[in-house]
């Protein structure tokens, strides 16, 4: 009977041992699993100052699983955890978890904030060098632009230089036909002169030839009067005149010269 009682006894407490293993198991693995998440977060957090303080609040709820789960045993340490204890060393456990998480989330957000300045700094150079590449196109389009009209300036200029040739050509022709008229219209003004002169002289001869015309009407007059009043006083019988001498060497007589006007030139 004894024997049967140290039996009983001892597969309640085997029983008993068992159960708190299977309690002790699950509450530890609790633990064990927050412990590691603190451990990878510290590792994934290095010397970020916000991480550090996440890590210490975080063990400070691990520290107090644990302490939840050592208080918490029945039976000496040899049973198993009181439901009150495993559920303060879940509340823990998930305080750890959420604590992490939240940790997780903030750390994200800052290597995200350091990625968007990275990339915003990458992005600013970028645009930097776009501008840089927009301003030398916009260059290049300006002395495209000015090559074209220097391109049409240099033709324009080639043609107004031809039009210069032209002109220096037309001038210095004008100038030669402007010299010969020159040239005719002082001949003409000298032609001009020497008939003006020409008229003069003839009308100073036509002058002298009037005069002569009356002198010589007038000599004739005087000379019929003379040869009639000769005739008058003439006797009527006059003795025989001997012919001249030009008459009997067979001469005719002498004519009566009359003076001629002189030619007009």
């Amino acid at each position: 009977m004894r024997m049967f009682m140290v039996f009983t006894a001892l597969s309640c407490c085997l029983a008993a041992a068992a159960a708190g293993a299977v309690d002790k198991e699950k509450s530890q693995l609790q633990i064990d699993a927050a412990r590691a998440s603190i451990e990878s977060f510290a590792a994934k957090a290095k010397d970020d100052k916000d991480a550090a303080a996440v890590v210490a609040s975080a063990r400070g709820q691990l520290k107090k699983a644990e302490e939840a789960y050592a208080g918490g045993r029945q039976m000496f340490g040899f049973g198993g955890v009181k439901p009150e204890a495993e559920q303060d060393i879940a509340h823990y456990a998930s305080l750890v978890e959420l604590s992490l998480a939240l940790g997780t989330a903030r750390l994200e957000k800052a290597r995200n904030a350091e990625e968007l300045e990275k990339l915003t700094t990458q992005l600013n150079k970028v645009k930097a060098r776009v501008k840089v590449f927009e301003e030398r196109k916009a260059e290049v389009e300006k002395l495209r632009t000015d090559a074209a009209k220097y391109e049409a300036t240099a033709k324009e200029l080639a043609a107004l230089k031809a039009d210069k040739a032209l002109l220096a050509s037309q001038v210095e022709l004008l100038t030669a036909e402007r010299k010969q008229m020159d040239k005719a219209k002082g001949e003409l003004a000298e032609s001009a002169q020497k008939l003006d002169e020409l008229k003069a002289e003839n009308a100073r001869l036509s002058g002298q030839v009037e005069k002569l015309t009356a002198e010589r009407a007038a000599l004739a007059a005087q000379l019929e009067d003379a040869l009639k009043a000769a005739a008058r006083e003439v006797p009527r019988q006059p003795a025989p005149v001997s012919p001249p001498p030009a008459a009997k060497e067979g001469h005719e007589p002498a004519k009566e010269v009359v003076p001629q006007p002189p030619a007009v030139r």
